[in-house]
């Protein structure tokens, strides 16, 4: 669909950004943000989201940066896919997430097992 196409250039023009050094360390932080905040994006993007910030933040700063910028994944406008399971399985083994965010992926999981069986 012509959302999803728009979708998935706006987020390869974020990555280009997060990994063009001759940015500013912050606005690159930034860019590595969205995929945090806006509510339909998908796990695998917030998963390389995650990975991208931990190269600019460690320990503790960390946690409270995602911990304040992480928003709930909107369940109506994104349909997790089988293929979305190891990017979840990757953001719940985060200790960086808050607890809200390793319990929504947790329940998504569930959701995702009982359609299989």
């Amino acid at each position: 669909s012509q959302y999803s196409d728009s979708r998935q250039q706006a987020i390869t023009i974020l990555w280009q950004q997060v990994q063009d050094e001759t940015l500013p360390a912050q606005q690159r932080l930034e860019a590595a943000t969205v995929p945090l905040i806006v509510g339909d994006s998908n796990y695998s993007d917030r998963a390389q989201a995650i990975r991208f910030i931990l190269t600019f933040k460690q320990g503790e700063d960390t946690h409270t940066y995602i911990e304040k910028y992480w928003q709930p994944v909107s369940s109506s406008s994104n349909k997790t896919e089988p293929s979305d399971i190891p990017s979840l399985v990757e953001l719940i083994q985060q200790d960086l997430l808050p607890i809200e965010a390793r319990d929504e992926i947790y329940k998504t999981l569930k959701q995702m097992v009982s359609h299989f069986s």
